[in-house]
């Protein structure tokens, strides 16, 4: 069997069980916190709580009309099942990618060792991932995160199919199917654009040597990119909106599409494709026009009714939530987190005994170690897995390093950004209502690829 075809079954085999192992194991109906929001919203196309998840209610919306489960609830669970399947037979072929990339050789020549190791480890990989604590938890209700974590997935397997493509004619396509999907992400959360920074090293590191400049021009056109994506499109379009009526949306889509065609005419190859990109993020973001006028018919859930260009834009912004610094740490005046604080010597101890440690890696060590129990504040135990998994994890992160430096800081940027970086980002106040473990899937996902790799 030749390399396609013994690649293209195993990728369907992952995610026929992982769909078996999640539809045995999903909610039959509605379960705890937002998911009853999310499928009241989703069914009777509603207004749930800022900043929203357009594109999640309108296939939620397409699910609850299926018949094959008579709880309406069950129906958009459905949607959980089948993005978390997808993600993990992404998981496999994104791991066998790595795997092909540092081996330098094509696999139709391996031996059946070689064989058995490459795609042995890349199904422990996706394997590792679908059994994961978190994962296997939003792959069963109807939440926004397993569809952020298959956009998470589907742009970090789009730009190794770029990256493998770079030399081809018409290779621009995957570029632009990663903007695209980008900008479809942003009508479900927004985590899945801290990918984009993993995606600016693909590119760099396939277009340019590592020197100082290239690093200079990756850390500028990373975050220029993502503030230009997130400032500009994301929060200017509604102000655009806001103080121009339609006619200012218009004039820029009109822009877009005067752009893409003079630099088609013109043959500037890259800046047309970065400005088709931009205009297939529009498209992408575009999803949002649901939130606008959905909320003008008057729904019977309609929270903050952004019916107007001024609360649709506050609506975007999370103004309700109002601002959480960066720093301090512990910066809420209420009396039950200043009551908490006090058990802190610093900022600094605050940060990494409670936000660090008790937030994010005793997550991780939920997936790959053990999960003392199901009860809220469970710690890790060693007993469960025996730490193995994550000594894989370990391992395979230092072998990916050592045969393909590059690569492995692509995943390591993933696993950061989507971890350790985002408890900088949100800051947490202490207590939290409930366990905040699904805010780090991508980071647990990053792992598991170090597992396959281990």
């Amino acid at each position: 069997m030749t390399h396609r075809a013994l690649n293209r079954f195993i990728a369907v085999f992952l995610f026929v069980v992982a769909e078996i192992l999640y539809l045995r194991t999903m909610a039959p109906t509605l379960s705890f916190w937002d998911c009853g929001e999310f499928i009241a919203t989703a069914y009777t196309l509603g207004i749930p709580h800022p900043p929203g998840a357009p594109l999640f209610l309108l296939l939620g919306r397409l699910f609850s009309m299926i018949p094959f489960f008579g709880d309406i609830g069950a129906r958009v669970n459905l949607i959980s099942t089948i993005a978390s399947s997808a993600t993990v037979m992404l998981t496999y072929l994104i791991t066998l990618r790595f795997i092909i990339l540092y081996r330098k050789s094509n696999p139709d020549t391996w031996s059946p060792a070689e064989k058995v190791s490459a795609y042995g480890s890349s199904v422990i990989a996706a394997l590792a991932l679908a059994f994961s604590d978190s994962f296997w938890f939003n792959a069963v209700e109807a939440e926004v995160y397993a569809m952020s974590s298959l956009f998470t997935a589907l742009v970090t397997w789009l730009m190794l199919r770029w990256y493998d493509d770079d030399p081809l004619p018409g290779n621009e396509r995957w570029l632009m199917a990663v903007m695209y999907i980008i900008g479809l992400s942003i009508g479900v959360h927004l985590l899945s654009l801290l990918a984009l920074f993993a995606v600016a090293l693909v590119y760099c590191f396939k277009k340019y040597e590592v020197t100082p400049r290239s690093v200079a021009l990756f850390i500028a056109g990373s975050s220029g990119l993502f503030i230009l994506i997130y400032q500009v499109i994301i929060k200017g379009l509604p102000i655009l909106l806001q103080f121009s009526s339609w006619s200012g949306f218009f004039a820029f889509a009109a822009l877009l599409v005067s752009g893409i065609w003079y630099t088609h005419s013109k043959r500037y190859v890259l800046l047309n494709t970065f400005v088709v990109s931009l205009l297939l993020i529009v498209i992408g973001y575009t999803s949002y026009g649901m939130i606008f006028i959905r909320a003008q018919a008057g729904p019977p859930i309609n929270e903050n009714n952004p019916s107007t260009p001024e609360t649709f834009y506050s609506y975007l912004n999370r103004d309700q939530y109002g601002e959480m610094p960066l720093w301090p740490r512990r910066w809420s005046p209420e009396p039950v987190h200043q009551y908490f604080y006090q058990q802190y010597a610093s900022d600094l101890d605050y940060f990494l005994t409670y936000q660090l440690n008790h937030m994010y890696l005793r997550y991780l060590g939920w997936q790959f170690i053990g999960r003392e129990h199901d009860m809220e504040g469970a710690g890790v135990d060693w007993s469960v897995l025996w730490g193995l998994p994550f000594l894989f994890g370990f391992a395979g992160a230092v072998a990916h390093f050592r045969r393909q430096w590059k690569m492995g800081l692509v995943v390591t940027a993933l696993f950061i950004l989507t971890g350790a970086a985002l408890v900088i980002y949100l800051n947490q106040t202490e207590p939290q209502p409930r366990e905040r473990d699904y805010s780090y899937v991508g980071s647990f996902f990053a792992f598991a690829i170090w597992i396959g790799i281990g």
